[in-house]
């Protein structure tokens, strides 16, 4: 006689590889297209980080190193664009007050 707990477990052990083998076929030649867009992704940044001179050494690490401080970089200009934004935009409310009202408020 067998236990129905262990029937119950082997069916669903069956039930689970035959859906993770499904699943897999179906993922398998999308990984493959994603795999290769990947790699040729990394080889244009690779390409873009030597031709600007490859300053910490032709390497993953290196490139990934650089990329990392230009990202900051423009974080940081960013940053500075918008306090320079405000800061025209506090003398052209105080050109128009002078102007309009012949005072000069303090801001």
């Amino acid at each position: 006689m067998t236990n129905p707990l262990e029937t119950a477990a082997l069916d669903v052990e069956a039930a689970l590889t035959t859906w993770f083998g499904a699943i897999t076929d179906c993922l398998r030649p999308m990984w493959a297209g994603l795999e290769n867009r990947i790699l040729a992704l990394h080889t244009v940044l690779h390409d873009y980080y030597v031709q600007n001179d490859a300053i910490y050494g032709d390497t993953d690490d290196g490139m990934y190193r650089w990329y990392h401080e230009q990202a900051r970089i423009a974080n940081l200009q960013a940053e500075i664009d918008a306090i320079k934004e405000r800061q025209q935009m506090a003398v052209d409310l105080r050109q128009q007050f002078a102007g309009r009202y012949n005072v000069v408020p303090r801001l």
